[in-house]
């Protein structure tokens, strides 16, 4: 009877180890990585770097750019998100609507103008998120997509 039931004991875990791998990866954490550089090409740290969306149980997630102006905000969930870019002495970048989805993290890399008046600049669709650093094929489908469906 013991041996019994340290043979189901065993054969549970490993069902519970075994599925683990593949339910933590359909959670597949997404997120926005990029670089701010200046006119030059030049690196500029110290950049607020805001991201907000509906998907977010907080109202902004911020980060700051280092001394190599990288910066990185993970993990997101999956969704639309508008990332904002702001520094003393530069203009106000906005990026509006960066899609993410399961696993992927989209990088947006700014580059931040010198100027003196404070001034919020809007880019929209400037350039299309394209995940650089995965070779796999994904199908998506968006919520409005599966709502024409008959």
């Amino acid at each position: 009877m013991l041996q019994k039931f340290s043979m189901s004991f065993a054969t549970l875990m490993a069902m519970v180890i075994g599925s683990a791998g593949p339910a933590l990866a359909q959670g597949g954490a997404a997120g926005v990585v990029g670089q701010g550089t200046d006119g030059g090409g030049l690196a500029v740290p110290g950049v607020t770097v805001t991201a907000s969306s509906p998907a977010l149980q907080v109202r902004e997630v911020t980060t700051v750019t280092d001394e190599r102006g990288e910066y990185r905000l993970t993990p997101l969930p999956i969704g639309s998100y508008t990332v904002t870019y702001a520094l003393t002495g530069f203009h106000t970048v906005k990026r509006e609507d960066v899609r993410l989805g399961t696993g992927f993290v989209a990088t947006v890399n700014v580059k931040m103008e010198l100027g003196g008046l404070e001034e919020t600049i809007t880019v929209s669709g400037a350039s299309p998120t394209v995940d650089v650093t995965s070779t796999a094929t994904t199908t998506r489908i968006t919520r409005e997509t599966l709502e024409l469906l008959p």
